[in-house]
């Protein structure tokens, strides 16, 4: 496994060194050649992976080892944001209060008020 997935992976980096190098449709095949057989043998060898984990396991320890794959894979939302200060000086912790700070300041453009310019006029 490991000196195939070596060789792939040595012939990915090659096929993308040579069409960043020479932007030809020979070049560009050659690296989807090589992607397409790398996430191949990417994708064979987890499987295989998984396959040997799973065997001789229970119902319990299977859906404890999805929920762990899961959790370590699988593509997660990160849109948190933490807490933030209104005006008062008051932390707000709701979804909803936050959502209502960032649009009264990005757009209903508060934040564009004539204090925190320089007055035009000023500067002719």
């Amino acid at each position: 496994f490991f000196s195939l997935s070596l060789s792939l992976s040595l012939s990915l980096s090659q096929a993308q060194d040579k069409y960043q190098y020479r932007h030809t449709s020979c070049n560009r095949d050659a690296l989807h050649l090589a992607r397409d057989e790398f996430k191949e043998a990417l994708i064979t060898q987890k499987n295989d992976w998984i396959h040997k984990k799973l065997s001789g396991l229970n119902v319990k320890q299977c859906s404890l080892f999805w929920a762990q794959y899961r959790r370590l894979f699988m593509a997660g939302e990160e849109n948190f944001i933490g807490c933030l200060e209104n005006n008062d000086g008051a932390l707000l912790h709701t979804n909803r209060e936050k959502e209502e700070v960032l649009f009264q300041t990005f757009f209903a453009g508060q934040h564009l008020t004539q204090a925190s310019f320089d007055d035009a006029r000023t500067l002719r």
